[in-house]
């Protein structure tokens, strides 16, 4: 694929390489978004090798929020009573909540980071610790056979030769099978002020348009596509083989979608570029609001990718932010890459210190402000940027 640049963030940090001490400087990489004139994907035009995007203590666990425990846990059960599929697959299982939800299926996990691996393992979920690959489709298929359903959240857009990975997914499903992509779609990224969700992980940007593009030539088509909420406004997007569609419906028709992307013009250069350079303008904004809060305490919530990269992209360091919470074990006592600003454990005394949080987990917004009632009723104040820099 030839790719045209839409936008160049320069060089940053890996999103989810957290530093060991306040003064280590990692290393950054180029981040160039582009636009390919053939299939209109919209992808990263340089990255990283995988195994440096996602090694063996990658540190990103959805088990982590309830919000994504019990998404996945309804995407299953909702999967399994509508088509009783007798294998399913998922692809990029990271701690299993999704695949350990089937009960009356055989199910196989593909993980390539061994400490998720080991824990979908421990489930009692057969494991592949490998990349997704058509040599690894074709060990499935002769072990276990043809899938029925295979599932793919967030993870379908970090694969580099990503219609490679489609052209195994075919050489792996079912005749009459289902497969089942969920991540982000670009029109919520672009609509929702969501740029933080550019980052070296996220390869491809899907739109409906492009993946028709890609899909169609080797014989598999979308048959229906249901919106989300899900990290700003995801696609649930429904894929079979042309000629084995079946008649149940599935959120939107496909038309539909890709007459709401032509319109919104995400299907040209010319269209993604208006949105593009509107980008700039927006992380000007961050950085001019957190400047005019000089003097308060400004702590991040959150010690997200989507917080890494908001701070790379608007020069934010623990100059601005005194430091950022979060829940999970493995990002606390570090440092958001090439910023200063340590990671610490949620604690009460410290929440009602803090003048301003700034969002970084905006995408659980409403499980977050239900949680965090009591400091918003005593006069706190959340900082966010989608879809507009906002003070809460």
């Amino acid at each position: 694929m030839s790719n045209r640049t839409l936008i160049d963030f320069g060089k940053l940090p890996l999103a989810n390489t957290l530093s060991n001490s306040k003064g280590d400087v990692e290393k950054t990489f180029p981040l160039i978004v582009g636009f390919d004139d053939q299939t209109k994907l919209v992808s990263l035009t340089e990255n990283v090798d995988a195994e440096y995007l996602f090694p063996n203590d990658y540190v990103y666990d959805s088990s982590q929020s309830e919000t994504m425990i019990k998404y996945f846990g309804d995407m299953a059960e909702y999967l399994e009573s509508t088509f009783t599929p007798k294998t399913v697959l998922e692809i990029g299982s990271n701690s299993g909540i999704f695949i350990n939800g089937f009960k009356n299926a055989k199910t196989i996990a593909v993980e390539p980071c061994d400490n998720f691996a080991n824990k979908t393992n421990d489930m009692g979920i057969k494991t592949y610790p490998e990349y997704w690959s058509m040599e690894l489709a074709k060990e499935i298929v002769k072990n276990d056979g043809k899938q029925d359903l295979i599932y793919s959240a967030n993870t379908m857009t970090h694969i580099h030769e990503v219609d490679k990975a489609f052209e195994a997914v075919n050489e792996c499903l079912s005749d009459d099978g289902v497969f089942v992509i969920d991540g982000p779609a670009l029109q919520n990224i672009l609509k929702y002020n969501a740029f933080d969700q550019f980052y070296h992980e996220h390869q491809s940007y899907f739109t409906c348009t492009a993946l028709s593009n890609i899909l169609n030539p080797m014989g598999l088509v979308i048959v229906g596509v249901n919106k989300t909420s899900v990290h700003g406004g995801s696609y649930q997007i429904m894929i079979q083989k042309i000629g084995h569609e079946n008649s149940i419906k599935f959120g939107m028709d496909l038309g539909d979608i890709l007459a709401e992307e032509q319109e919104l013009g995400l299907d040209s250069y010319g269209g993604l570029k208006i949105h593009f350079d509107r980008i700039r303008v927006h992380i000007k904004d961050i950085t001019d609001q957190i400047a005019s809060l000089n003097g308060s305490k400004v702590v991040g919530y959150g010690a997200t990718a989507k917080f890494t990269q908001i701070c790379n992209m608007c020069d934010l360091d623990n100059n601005n932010i005194a430091y950022a919470m979060d829940t999970t074990p493995d990002k606390q006592n570090k440092f958001i890459p090439n910023t200063g600003i340590e990671i610490l454990p949620f604690a009460k005394d410290r929440i009602d210190s803090v003048d301003y949080f700034y969002l970084g987990a905006w995408n659980y917004a409403e499980e977050i402000f239900k949680k965090e009632h009591e400091y918003i009723e005593n006069g706190g104040k959340f900082i966010t940027h989608v879809p507009e820099v906002t003070i809460i």
